[in-house]
């Protein structure tokens, strides 16, 4: 070493870059929170944070993803997937709501019992426009079902119908734009089983959409 001059020892400035690049690895530029100025994750540190969100449920994933940028938010659609083809994450979180108690229409503890200020708080990205749909939003009001009774072919229509108006009012106006009603089964048989049901749920969305437009 001490035969090496001194400007010779050093590695050169790009060493790490030019090793990244042998193996293969993608830099993944930063981005800031233009209101917090926090450093935003992508790429592999996104993917593990939806992972370890989804492990705990539908909730908490659909938290996670209101909070997001839309550059993050693209980066996970494929993941998360849509309500007829749900992808790897939105599967986690359901298989967790399965193993965790469920009330009679299937809905995650979280959901059962909204508190107060859960039940105000703002829908949407912070700082973002609500102008697009959620996929969980809708991956979840497309996978609800009422549960039977034991009654014959009968089904608990009442809770089912509940589960959905607490959904409703925390959907955005793009979800709401986004809900294809006429495509859902259960509720085509709702519609023919008791129209009064059905149409407390149509009020609840014609409620909500003229809320949304008077904030």
């Amino acid at each position: 070493m001490d035969s090496i001059a001194p400007h010779e020892r050093a590695a050169p400035a790009d060493t790490k870059a030019q090793l990244d690049s042998f193996a293969g690895v993608a830099e993944v530029p930063e981005t800031v929170d233009p209101e917090t100025g926090e450093v935003l994750v992508h790429g592999e540190a996104l993917e593990a944070l939806a992972r370890e969100t989804a492990a705990k449920g539908t909730e908490p994933l659909r938290e996670l993803f209101r909070e997001l940028t839309q550059r993050q938010r693209d980066e996970l659609g494929t993941a998360i997937g849509s309500p007829t083809t749900p992808g790897p994450l939105l599967m986690l979180a359901r298989q967790a709501d399965a193993r965790s108690t469920e009330s009679p229409a299937g809905i995650p503890p979280a959901m059962a019992a909204p508190t107060v200020a859960a039940a105000a708080a703002p829908v949407g990205a912070p700082g973002e426009a609500a102008d697009r749909p959620d996929a969980l939003w809708l991956a979840e009001f497309a996978a609800m079902a009422p549960k039977p009774t034991g009654d014959d072919d009968a089904v608990d229509w009442r809770t089912y119908a509940e589960a959905l108006q607490y959904m409703i009012g925390q959907a955005t106006a793009a979800d709401l734009q986004a809900l294809e009603i006429a495509k859902n089964l259960h509720l085509r048989r709702l519609r023919e089983e008791e129209p009064e049901t059905y149409r407390a749920i149509t009020q609840a969305i014609a409620a909500r959409a003229k809320e949304l437009v008077a904030q």
